[in-house]
């Protein structure tokens, strides 16, 4: 159809006043989405291309212009009824419609109008828009009519003190230009759609917006813009919105996880060169050398307490405000390595990543990952600047696989990011995943992605499946895989302004499906390692061929026929044996493909006659024949590959990022019914049930040298952490069928053994 209109911007008086002088007929809201090509020839010509979203409705629209006078726009309209609302438009479409074949037609924001709408008469009538998207808010008239505008009515709207022949760009004009400036800046602000979930409560995007602008108003009035700042606070909306407050005065910061040993914490002060410390009173550290101030309640409820250095102007080092966080990562010292990650890198991460993956502002994401690990970026502010509900998990749902397939379900999640090993848990607790029902999006990155677990996803999801790969030094992840419908595990290909480079020992670029190490170019490049330069040219590094800087990532791969990468180990878990150089990761992958097999870890051990043999820790079901996998390997590997040990063991050791904790494996094996020190008297006071339920728990135990575990033993001096108390519990709910209640399901619960012993024998007897 062809369509005329009048629109005038117009500021909020005018609109107050014009708000209040009709009997407006309808107040109805509209969403539109906006979409946009890499080199923007759709605004060039002229052309605006959006999903308009009112209530359950989307339509596509498509407007091609004819011509415009002043404030005068004639524009052709063509509309196609959408059942949702996609990350990317089909390029057929707009081909057939226009002629145009662009690719890469993405969504790149949204824009939520208020409209009041009079009918003055069949074929005219007036719009009265209020505006929200990006960072702003406009105002806006607008006359639509078929034929020929009524003069008078012209005449009576002037009055109000605007001129309708003034040039007035159209809502889709404003939202790019807007957009591409806080592209060209930098600038980063919540979606107007966000909001965060957290214990079950909401926080709207408004909410959010106070809290923010209260807390930038503190850290301004106490002079933080000179160094790094450090944010030590528990989950939590406060978190994010310090976050979003570093963001926006483009402050540095690096999160300090409050769980960590406070030596620890103080290195990583020390070495980020932190001198103010935004923290809360439920935080229970006392930082020493700084002076603590009181701060105002951002909210009715929470009050901050800033910790700050007196030092001298010599001494505060400003940051280049091109660095947005330091993220410390393990070095192999011993002494935390901070990387610091660039506003450039996050900004193309976010747009590289939505390119592949939906990030619709409608949809909802599940944050279970801890704040010290960089993937928790993707779930909270990623997330949020995309416009997305983020459904941040505290500490006990994060961790413990039955709280955790709660959360997902009652808040009807759409995307989950997790480790394998952190799948894995959940999977042993639900073992049909029946809590990932209506998730559409499982991203899954952090280590190994086994083949066994990606064909467990396929048969008992629906979801879309991703291996997500990329080091903290090159922001978060740099290749993404749809595994969905693959049969073999790859981490596919770069994002966009990202290249990946295989090289041998000297830095030289391998092709025809060599394998030699990954290095990584691009805009997601770290700018280096905190105070360590050092280790910073050790790292990144230039390729002599072609003068391109990259990251030596120290992972083993190659390019597959398909173009897609493979991911094939570590360089530092290369080993030596008999003068073979093998890739540990290389013979867990072969093995994570036998049938029963979920997860595996191969060791080297060394034989008291200075021998060294490989040893394969793996977790199953129920212990398998080792002779069965080492014929199975054998038709896959050559003799000096294949272990000569296995061991069935119950769970691998997570670190608190929900990796296997390889340092620990030997910690893993289980111990035998014979081989369980329990105190003798222990069998004097226990009826049979009892001693049944005590087995159980100590057989979750890594306790083998320290004594007797005795009922009165604590789950510490037990050698029961938090991970294994999880697989304790699920172990004694699937022996007796019971289910434990909520609020007993983290260890603090239980001050010692005898405690939980009681508790089980009362749900039995329930």
């Amino acid at each position: 159809m062809i369509e005329k209109e009048i629109k005038v911007l117009i500021n909020e008086s005018t609109y107050n006043q014009l708000k209040k002088s009709f009997n407006w007929q309808e107040n109805i809201i509209q969403i539109n989405h906006y979409y946009a090509d890499n080199q923007n020839m759709l605004e060039r010509m002229g052309i605006s291309v959006r999903v308009r979203e009112i209530g359950n409705e989307k339509l596509l629209q498509i407007k091609l212009p004819i011509r415009k006078e002043n404030a005068l726009h004639i524009k052709d309209e063509i509309e196609i009824p959408m059942t949702k609302i996609p990350n990317y438009l089909d390029d057929k479409v707009l081909h057939s419609i226009v002629g145009l074949s662009l690719k890469n037609i993405k969504r790149i924001g949204a824009l939520k109008t208020e409209r009041l709408i009079f009918d003055v008469s069949k074929s005219t009538k007036i719009c009265l828009d209020k505006n929200s998207y990006l960072d702003c808010v406009d105002y806006e008239i607008e006359i639509e009519y078929i034929n020929e505008i009524d003069k008078d009515l012209l005449a009576c709207l002037s009055r109000f003190g605007f001129d309708f022949k003034s040039e007035s760009k159209g809502k889709y004009s404003r939202f790019l230009a807007r957009y591409f400036k806080n592209k060209e800046s930098g600038n980063m602000t919540l979606s107007k759609e966000s909001s965060v979930i957290f214990n079950g409560n909401v926080k709207s995007y408004s909410e959010l917006s106070t809290d923010i602008d209260s807390i930038v108003s503190l850290l301004k009035r106490n002079d933080t813009n000179k160094c790094v700042l450090g944010i030590a606070m528990h989950r939590g909306h406060n978190l994010i919105s310090a976050i979003f407050a570093a963001i926006q005065l483009k402050i540095p910061f690096v999160l300090l996880d409050v769980e960590l040993p406070l030596d620890r914490l103080s290195r990583i002060v020390k070495s980020a060169n932190i001198t103010t410390i935004l923290s809360a009173p439920d935080v229970d550290i006392e930082w020493n050398g700084f002076n603590k101030i009181y701060l105002n309640n951002i909210n009715d409820s929470t009050e901050l307490i800033l910790f700050q250095k007196q030092l001298c102007e010599e001494y505060c080092r400003k940051y280049d405000n091109d660095i947005m966080y330091i993220l410390f990562t393990s070095g192999s010292t011993g002494i935390p390595k901070g990387v610091e990650v660039l506003y450039d890198g996050f900004i193309n991460f976010v747009d590289g990543v939505s390119e592949v993956i939906d990030f619709s502002p409608s949809r909802r994401i599940a944050c279970f990952t801890t704040a010290s690990f960089d993937i928790f970026f993707l779930e909270s502010v990623m997330a949020l600047l995309q416009g997305l509900t983020v459904v941040l998990a505290n500490d006990e749902e994060r961790t413990n696989p039955k709280l955790m397939a709660k959360l997902i379900q009652e808040n009807e999640v759409d995307i989950i990011q997790m480790t394998p090993s952190r799948m894995q848990l959940l999977l042993n607790y639900d073992k049909d995943l029946s809590c990932l029902k209506k998730v559409k999006d499982i991203l899954i990155g952090g280590e190994p992605f086994p083949l066994n677990l990606l064909q467990t996803l396929q048969q008992k999801t629906t979801a879309r499946i991703y291996n997500m790969y990329g080091p903290t030094e090159t922001t978060i992840w740099s290749t993404i895989s749809n595994l969905t419908s693959k049969d073999r595990v790859d981490i596919g290909s770069p994002i966009k302004n990202t290249e990946i480079y295989i090289v041998d020992e000297h830095l030289q670029t391998l092709t025809d499906g060599k394998i030699g190490e990954i290095c990584i170019a691009g805009k997601g490049l770290a700018k280096g390692y905190v105070g360590r330069n050092d280790l910073t040219v050790e790292r990144f590094v230039y390729l002599p061929e072609q003068e391109i800087k990259v990251y030596r990532t120290g992972d083993m791969g190659r390019v597959l026929e398909d173009g897609n990468l493979e991911y094939l180990g570590r360089v530092d878990n290369q080993v030596k044996i008999r003068g073979y150089r093998i890739e540990l990761e290389e013979i867990e992958s072969y093995i994570n493909q036998f049938e029963g097999i979920k997860q595996s870890i191969v060791a080297v051990l060394e034989k008291n006659d200075s021998e060294k043999v490989l040893e394969a820790f793996y977790t199953s079901e129920h212990d398998i024949d080792p002779s069965k996998i080492s014929n199975f390997l054998s038709t896959k590997l050559p003799s000096y590959m294949i272990p000569i040990e296995y061991k069935h063991i119950k769970d691998f050791i997570q670190t608190e990022n929900g990796k296997i904790d390889r340092k620990r494996i030997y910690e893993c094996i289980e111990l035998k019914a014979d081989e369980i020190k329990s105190h003798p008297s222990n069998s004097n006071e226990l009826t049979n049930i009892q001693k049944s339920i005590f087995q159980v728990i100590i057989s979750n135990s890594t306790e083998k040298s320290t004594g007797f575990i005795m009922l009165d033993t604590s789950f510490a001096n037990a050698g029961i952490d938090s991970i294994s108390f999880i697989k304790t519990i699920v172990d004694l709910e699937e022996k007796f069928n019971i289910e434990f209640d909520d609020d007993m399901l983290y260890i603090g619960q239980f001050p010692a053994i005898r405690s939980m012993v009681e508790y089980v024998e009362s749900k039995i007897q329930i």
